[in-house]
């Protein structure tokens, strides 16, 4: 992947240099943070029209500013997305044994609906490596990509964090499709839903108050709050 040069940036703001270096380092920037920004530059700004001049400036080089939900905190977020390959199993700074880890804690994850708890983690994830990866190792390498917001781990309970499931998006609906679905609210991706006993609408937790509801007992719930 090329990085970012004079030519893709000379035609940004201020502004949106701001918000450019705050993606930049990876984590997901809450949608408050990223209009705390554009107050702070340039009030009249529109976040949107924002996202989407910058997106421009940066898409020769394979990058895209995207949104999404943040299952963990609730939160509407932004992160930068490579387009042309999965960052976390493409070109990164992982070695190939991290690689191999994150790959397979992925798959524990995907395969446990959503979430597992850390132990029955780190022993199947020893498990699908051939038993060749040291537990430590594995345990070491989880808590880095927690740290770098590839995954998130509530109290001793592992999930995919947001930066995976923009990452991964693609691979995830191909390879989990009845597990990673469409929010029938947001229509962002979603892999710890809540499912509308009578319709069956899939919506983030988070979501579901704003839901486009397709049956009467919703509509009657959603009106009766």
């Amino acid at each position: 992947m090329k990085s970012l040069g004079s030519d893709e940036t000379a035609s940004l703001s201020e502004t949106h240099a701001a918000i450019l270096q705050t993606v930049l380092g990876g984590m997901s920037v809450p949608a408050s943070k990223l209009a705390s920004l554009l107050a702070e530059y340039d009030p009249e700004d529109d976040a949107l029209l924002c996202v989407a001049k910058i997106n421009t400036a940066i898409a020769p080089v394979g990058l895209r500013i995207v949104s999404a939900v943040d299952e963990a905190s609730g939160e509407l977020v932004y992160l930068l997305k490579n387009t042309k390959e999965a960052a976390l199993y493409g070109e990164s700074p992982y070695s190939p044994s991290e690689t191999r880890i994150a790959e397979k804690t992925v798959e524990c994850v995907m395969e446990q609906d959503g979430q597992i708890e850390s132990v029955s983690l780190i022993n199947r994830v020893f498990h699908k490596c051939d038993k060749k990866t040291p537990h430590q190792e594995i345990e070491n390498t989880l808590d880095m990509l927690v740290r770098e917001g590839w995954f998130v781990d509530r109290e001793g309970v592992f999930a995919l964090g947001v930066r995976t499931v923009v990452d991964l998006e693609h691979h995830l609906k191909e390879a989990y499709p009845e597990k990673a679905v469409f929010c029938a609210a947001c229509s962002r991706i979603a892999l710890q839903p809540k499912i509308c006993t009578d319709c069956g609408a899939q919506t983030h937790r988070t979501c579901s108050p704003n839901a486009c509801y397709v049956c009467a007992p919703c509509v009657k719930e959603d009106t009766n709050k």
